[in-house]
This record gives C-alpha cells, structure tokens and sequence, in this order.
C-alpha cells in the first residue's frame, strides 16, 4: 500500500535519508543556518508494530477496505498492518464495514490501549484528530521539547510564554 515508503530501506538508512530530506527542505525555505544545526532524529524503539492510529477506505459496499496503493486510487485489501499495533490489527476484523454509506474508517489506540473506531460517510468527514502515531515517539518528543524550554527558561531567568503551534491534538 502506500505506507510503507520506507520498509525497504534499512532503519540507519532511513534516519540518515529523512534527516537530508529535512536539511534540503529548510535550505530550500532559506533556512541554511538552520539546516546546518539540525541535531541526529532520534531513533524510535520499534521499526514494526507502533502505529496507534490508521485511516482506511471503503468500497462495493463495505466488501473491500484497506489502503491506497502509493500515487493511485487503487485499494489494496488488507486484514493486518505490520506498522499498526497488534491491539489495532486484532481490532480489524470487529469493524462494520457494512454500513449504508461508510467510505471509510479510522481506527485509534487512545491513551488507555483502547482501541476506537471512527466511521466516516462522507470524503469530507476530518475523522479522528491527528496526534503523533508513534507513542514512544510522542514521549521523547515531549521530554526533548521540555528540555529546551527549561533551558531557555533558566537562561532568561525568567517563565517563558510557549505557543503551541503544533497541528494535531495540541499535547505540546
């Protein structure tokens, strides 16, 4: 499907690619100073199994779901997902797919392990909101972006305001 881009590429690799495309990005943007300074990506624990949240389609009526082939509209059917979480797979099999209407669900782990579906019937339903799929991820992330802010908080010798600018469910 057109998720993977990347499970061909060895793990090192893909740090070593992502962080280029990142450096080329902010250069592009006239950011060179700040492309220079870009620090290593912090490395996730799991290569497999971490995904917390997916949004798949629907089509003949509920008879096939899945993802989109990369670049296309072809459906590619699924029954498991090894970047989702084995709680999210398991939970696959549960969804209604047959309901009047549905062109799609999503299917989120929340805080708890829980998993929940969101059913969508219409393309201009947003679904579930957007947080970081990775939840090991999410917390390192948290942790680094804490760091910094006691850092410059201490440097100013004083509180610091914080915009959370973030898209997504604003856990910043």
């Amino acid at each position: 499907c057109g998720g993977c881009q990347w499970q061909q590429v060895k793990y090192e690799k893909q740090l070593e690619c992502k962080s280029n495309e990142l450096k080329a990005a902010l250069k592009k943007a006239g950011l060179e100073h700040t492309a220079e300074t870009v620090s290593p990506i912090i490395q996730s624990e799991k290569q497999l199994g971490y995904r917390r949240t997916a949004r798949f389609k629907v089509e003949n009526g509920g008879q096939n779901f899945g993802f989109y082939r990369a670049s296309s509209r072809d459906l590619i059917n699924i029954d498991k997902c090894l970047l989702l979480d084995e709680k999210i797979n398991d939970f696959i099999p549960k969804v209604d797919t047959k309901n009047p209407g549905l062109v799609g669900f999503d299917l989120f782990m929340n805080e708890a392990g829980e998993v929940q579906p969101f059913y969508r019937f219409s393309e201009r339903d947003t679904g579930a909101d957007f947080f970081q799929v990775n939840a090991d991820v999410n917390k390192k992330m948290l942790g680094f972006i804490s760091g910094i802010i006691r850092k410059h908080a201490e440097a100013a010798g004083r509180k610091l305001r914080l915009l959370d600018l973030y898209c997504g469910d604003g856990n910043l």
